[in-house]
């Protein structure tokens, strides 16, 4: 995230929404599992309805950032989370 942030702060693309993911669908339960995974422990978790907002699936078109930018993520989830808890 960080090495896009800075690669689109160093080009000339203005005037554009430009989304910065993995290009993935990941369910909160798998994040959660790699977290668990990474910390050797369970992570406390609580279950709420689903709210009318609630988006079921998300995936973000990062293919504007590939084509304006250049960028491409570089760090998969599980790396990027054991690296964040290092």
């Amino acid at each position: 995230m960080v090495r896009a942030l800075l690669v689109a702060g160093a080009s000339d693309v203005s005037g554009t929404e430009i989304n910065i993911g993995s290009g993935q669908s990941t369910a909160l339960n798998t994040v959660l599992a790699e977290i668990e995974a990474a910390l050797g422990r369970p992570v406390r978790r609580r279950h709420l309805a689903a709210r009318a907002f609630d988006v079921p699936r998300n995936r973000l078109d990062i293919s504007r950032a590939a084509a304006d930018l250049g960028w491409q993520p570089g760090i998969g989830l599980r790396d990027g989370i054991h690296r964040l808890l290092a």
